[in-house]
């Protein structure tokens, strides 16, 4: 699927694969490799550690700024998030969602 061709693309999703395109020497086209100069990829790289899912795998902000002061060489990929897949996004939401009832929690004993 291209992001150009598609409304249904997760913009983190088509990111992640455009930066390990590059990373790993796969062919991408010119326009996208002419598009992203080395702030650009950065600020992606960056980006991408920022909305992992899991706590432990997003970057204080004293790491946040400690990538925005350094250069691309030292940044890792982070894994790819697990909503980054290849199937579009549903628009179906589950209702219990958006309840609007409170469910009480008690720490004492039962």
């Amino acid at each position: 699927m291209h992001a150009e061709h598609s409304n249904q693309t997760y913009y983190p999703s088509w990111v992640y694969d455009q930066l390990t395109e590059q990373l790993e020497g796969g062919e991408i086209s010119t326009a996208t490799v002419a598009s992203m100069h080395e702030l650009e990829r950065r600020l992606c790289i960056i980006g991408l550690h920022c909305i992992q899912m899991k706590s432990h795998d997003r970057p204080t902000m004293s790491e946040v700024i400690e990538m925005l002061e350094g250069g691309v060489v030292g940044l890792q990929m982070p894994p790819r998030p697990f909503f980054c897949d290849d199937e579009p996004v549903s628009p179906v939401v589950d209702s219990h969602c958006f309840s609007s009832e409170l469910t009480e929690i008690s720490e004492e004993g039962e």
